[in-house]
Parts: structure tokens; sequence; C-alpha cells
């Protein structure tokens, strides 16, 4: 895991019309280039499957980073996330990390 890679995404679940928070890991930067003064950066991510965040009664976040789902809709634009930092959590023995929250990086 690289240090800066983590992501967070306020998405809606269209399931249940909500807003939801979507936590992951970028696996590659792309820059769109349409000519002229028009380009874009997209992320595409691994993303955590909903049951692998756990939030606890101090607000602290724990993700499961091995625990992946969404593959068939991996990108995302750059200005739509923040950026996020996780931290090994000593006394788990899963892959697991709590998360940093960095201030926002889209506008």
């Amino acid at each position: 895991m690289a240090q800066n890679s983590g992501v967070r995404y306020e998405g809606i679940d269209e399931s249940i019309g909500q807003t939801k928070t979507y936590f992951g890991q970028i696996e590659e930067i792309w820059e769109l280039d349409y000519g002229g003064d028009l380009q874009l950066a997209i992320f595409r991510c691994q993303w955590v499957k909903p049951k692998g965040i756990v939030v606890d009664d101090f607000g602290l976040t724990t993700v499961e980073l091995q625990s992946v789902s969404y593959k068939d809709d991996q990108w995302v634009l750059a200005s739509r996330y923040a950026q996020v930092a996780y931290w090994p959590v000593p006394k788990d023995n899963k892959a697991c990390g709590c998360v940093r929250k960095a201030e926002d990086c889209g506008t």
C-alpha cells in the first residue's frame, strides 16, 4: 500500500437512495486531454466492501483493505474525492487500516 494512495468518496447508494461514504486505494491516475484547456484527471480505485468498514464508538474508522468490491465501477473524477491515509491496526491480524482524513482535495 502506498502511503498517500487512500481515497474517500461520497456517493449515492441507489439501492437505498442515501449518501454513502466509500473508501479505497488509488491504483492508476489518468489525465484525459480533450484539447485546448480541457483536461480531466481520473483515478482507478480499488474500493472496499461496505462490510469491511467499521466506525467505533469514538468515531475511529477501520477499513479492511483486502475486502474488495465494486470492480465494475472503479473510476472516479479526481475532483470528487478526498484524500485519506491508512495506518496499520497493530492488534488485528487482518490487513486493516485506521483512517485519517485529510482536507478535501476536490472543489
